[in-house]
């Protein structure tokens, strides 16, 4: 099911649904759809730093937050942008929550809180940042969409960054969402940037319409994941409030800062490293080809040769700019991690871990269920060379210096600050290689020529003389995600190198910072859509193998497709075969979208089903079993005379029996080996079998929207049967209408069918119930010529009767 909202352009958000309609590829897209049916962004408050804005806007008054709203530049509470002038801020907020309405654009987030928070004067400098940024641990997320100085390491920013993820939402942490930044072509890395290098933010690159990296987007190690960001429809940022196409990290950073707050509205105890976690592990690889030469002037001057009028002089530097940046060494690879599909995460200096996926991010924060991530539990180890070597002049093989690390801590990033003394940074490439054998490069021939050429103006002659790394001298701070969810123990190398004659310098001394968390035995795999091509190619991903012992979980709630697991021997995820080694023992099992099949084993098991219509069965030993939404059912060995079924005050039941006794959770059918019969009698049934209680016990969604038991059925006649909604326990509306075809071409209500016409021609209203079975089972209501089904719903259940498979069922 899917949420199409009412705005006339969102037609042209191919950012948010993607049909090929900008002329690039269907599905490249951040997969909003599935998640907006039941999280909008509501409650969630985001701040926007940047230059205020328009917020009178109509596609931005209705969310618009004007009492926390406030000016850092001229004290006064008010968010607003210049009259006038073109508001940046105005486009960022537009993309995170832009109202859902008859108006315009529809934001990621259409029903989250935001506010402006102004750090700049009437210029546009960025006086009012220091003050600002460290204010943002009021708010659940502040997205910040601008640059900063190469080099630049401003200690009130950094500091404020860890002070927010520390103490904001009450020490959950404030998630910070930073732009990458649109300096590929002047030879700039993400991580020459100074904030970029924190590791209490995440930065996010821009891709286009076909999943490719945009050719401006700044790539780095510390790029953690892409989002659309050039041809996006936006407010056009000025305050005759309009609409316009636009381009750059800095609208890639708010659509992340949209799913941010989705994620939260789904579960607000998360920490903000959770966050990360959640949007990395959940992201998807585009598969989009390489950038050429051509691409780099397409994007620069709407032409994929350069114009014959430019000079001499940016003719070269667009050259040589084009040679460098198609050069980089890196792809997208596979890391060191063990815990994502099967193996490690694909990770690239493009893309970071893929592009954010709001659907399979959402569903993972429902099943993220252990102790929140945070400051407080964040562990850092530091490790120091202090040996002086110098760098050999033009060699680019260069030096290695290693640190071996002896505690072992799951690495969410790594910092590497490094004091090297040299004459021209643009001669080195400096590289952090784990212990697993991920390569990040922090430094790479950075060009300062091209840059001030291409880029924002010849650097100033006392800023090149002040040291390698410029403004912060001969020591920085640089930071790489690659090595995310990889071992921290053993030998983490720096290799610096010197790639051309002329000037030389020394590798004086450098620190290692691992940031992550204690290992733990209890272990979480976490699977998604991209399960069955990635163990196609590497088949060790398809032998799930823990060997710690540990509460350990498979979570495949990210996977849309239909999940058959049982935790003895393994199965399929969507259609792609995974085994559970011997010896291995997982206790928890989550699926996802799909109509899945999951199968507990001896131990204590926690199962939860997802959205579709799923089997579960915890087998042996005390479980807990959640069939989470849609239609339901629970499997016991032996027949229901031996179970004992009891009502809990939470709302839960507990079924006591051969199979121990089990906690249930939106489990709507029980099946034993004498038949089926429902969790519950139905307390109210209209006149054709409809349960309007259940209806919206299996869809929250339409409680949200504000339907009731009055008003549910006739949701039902109007969209519910269409969408594959169930009437009841034992009616399954789609499997309905796929085994009766002519039913579906006739436009007939496939409930109001089965009542008037379908039990007495036999048909079968779900997988549980066989319609002639029963009449020949209870040839008392054969007799007496009743709807069979209507029979065991209102009577049969609290009699004692059972329903019994339909064998021919095919379903959806």
């Amino acid at each position: 099911m899917t949420f199409t909202p009412s705005d006339p352009l969102f037609g042209d958000q191919w950012y948010l649904r993607n049909t090929g309609q900008s002329g690039g590829t269907a599905g490249m897209d951040i997969r909003v759809d599935g998640a907006w049916t039941d999280y909008t962004g509501d409650g969630v408050r985001v701040v926007v730093v940047d230059d205020g804005a328009f917020h009178q806007h109509q596609d931005l008054a209705g969310n618009y937050d004007a009492s926390v709203d406030y000016n850092f530049v001229t004290n006064v509470d008010d968010g607003m942008a210049v009259a006038g002038e073109y508001s940046h801020g105005t486009q960022v907020a537009g993309f995170i929550a832009s109202t859902q309405d008859t108006a315009g654009i529809v934001g990621v987030a259409f029903d989250a809180t935001f506010t402006a928070y102004r750090v700049t004067d009437d210029g546009g400098d960025f006086i009012g940042l220091d003050e600002g940024f460290p204010a943002t641990g009021a708010f659940d997320i502040s997205n910040n969409s601008y640059g900063n100085e190469i080099f630049s390491q401003d200690a009130v920013l950094l500091a404020g960054a860890e002070d927010t993820a520390t103490f904001g939402r009450d020490g959950l942490g404030t998630v910070h969402v930073f732009a990458a930044g649109n300096e590929r072509y002047e030879t700039i890395l993400s991580t020459y940037g100074g904030l970029q290098n924190s590791p209490y933010q995440m930065n996010v690159a821009a891709t286009d319409d076909d999943g490719r990296i945009a050719a401006f987007s700044t790539p780095g190690a510390n790029v953690f994941l892409a989002a659309p960001g050039t041809g996006v429809l936006g407010l056009d940022g000025l305050d005759s409030f309009g609409y316009d196409l636009t381009k750059g990290t800095s609208f890639s950073a708010p659509i992340v800062s949209g799913v941010s707050a989705l994620v939260l509205e789904a579960n607000p105890e998360l920490g903000y490293r959770d966050v990360f976690e959640i949007l990395g592990y959940s992201a998807y690889d585009t598969g989009g080809a390489p950038l050429t030469a051509e691409d780099i002037y397409q994007d620069a001057f709407g032409s994929s040769t350069i114009p014959d009028d430019f000079s001499d002089e940016v003719t070269d530097a667009f050259e040589r700019a084009a040679d460098l940046v198609t050069s980089y060494p890196w792809t997208t690879v596979t890391n060191g991690a063990v815990d994502w599909n099967g193996g490690g995460l694909t990770v690239s200096h493009d893309f970071g871990l893929g592009q954010v996926d709001a659907r399979a991010a959402t569903r993972l924060a429902e099943t993220w269920n252990a102790d929140a991530h945070t400051a407080a539990n964040l562990t850092v180890l530091d490790s120091t060379v202090d040996s002086p070597q110098a760098i050999p002049d033009g060699d680019p093989a260069g030096i290695g210096q290693t640190v071996t690390v002896t505690q072992d801590i799951r690495v969410e990033s790594a910092v590497v600050q490094v004091t090297l003394p040299h004459g021209d940074i643009g001669d080195l490439r400096i590289e952090l290689v784990s212990p697993r054998g991920t390569t990040s490069y922090l430094v790479y021939n950075p060009d300062y020529d091209i840059y001030g050429i291409l880029g924002r103006g010849p650097l100033p002659d006392e800023l090149l003389a002040n040291g390698t790394f410029l403004a912060s001298g001969d020591t920085a701070d640089l930071m790489t995600t690659q090595v995310y969810g990889e071992s921290s123990l053993g030998d983490w190398t720096l290799r610096v190198a010197d790639t051309a004659t002329g000037t030389t310098g020394t590798l004086e001394s450098w620190t290692l910072s691992l940031y992550g968390g204690e290992q733990t035995a209890d272990d979480r795999y976490v699977y998604t859509d991209q399960y069955g091509e990635l163990s196609a190619d590497e088949t060790s991903r398809a032998v799930l193998t823990d060997t710690d012992g540990g509460i350990d979980t498979l979570n495949a709630s990210a996977v849309s497709g239909d999940v058959a697991i049982d935790l003895t021997a393994g199965g399929t995820i969507d259609g792609a075969a995974v085994a559970i080694a011997d010896g291995t023992a997982i206790e928890n099992l989550y699926t996802g979208d799909g109509n899945d099949t999951l199968t507990g084993s001896a131990a204590a098991n926690h199962l939860i089903g997802g959205r579709g219509d799923d089997r579960l069965s915890g087998a042996a030993g005390d479980d807990t079993i959640d069939g989470g939404r849609a239609l339901d059912v629970a499997i016991f060995s032996g027949d229901s005379g031996g179970y004992v079924l009891t009502a809990n005050a939470d709302g839960t039941v507990l079924l006591t029996g051969a199979d121990g006794s089990d906690t249930l959770e939106n489990v709507e059918v029980l099946g034993f080996d004498d038949g089926y019969t429902a969790v519950a009698v139905p307390s109210e049934l209209s006149d054709i079998g409809f349960d309007a209680a259940l209806y919206l016990a299996m869809s929250p969604d339409l409680a949200a929207a504000g339907y009731t038991v009055d008003t549910a059925y006739a949701h039902y006649l109007a969209f519910g049967a269409d969408e594959g909604r169930a009437a009841n326990a034992f009616f399954d509306s789609a499997g309905y209408l796929a085994d009766n075809p002519d039913v579906a071409a006739s436009g007939v209500n496939p409930l109001q069918h089965y009542a008037e016409f379908g039990w007495q021609e036999g048909r079968d209203p779900s997988a549980f119930f066989d319609t002639d079975l029963y009449l020949a089972l209870n040839p008392d209501v054969a007799a007496a010529g009743v709807n069979p089904l209507d029979h065991f719903l209102r009577a049969g259940i609290a009699e004692g009767r059972m329903a019994q498979a339909a064998a021919d069922w095919v379903g959806a």
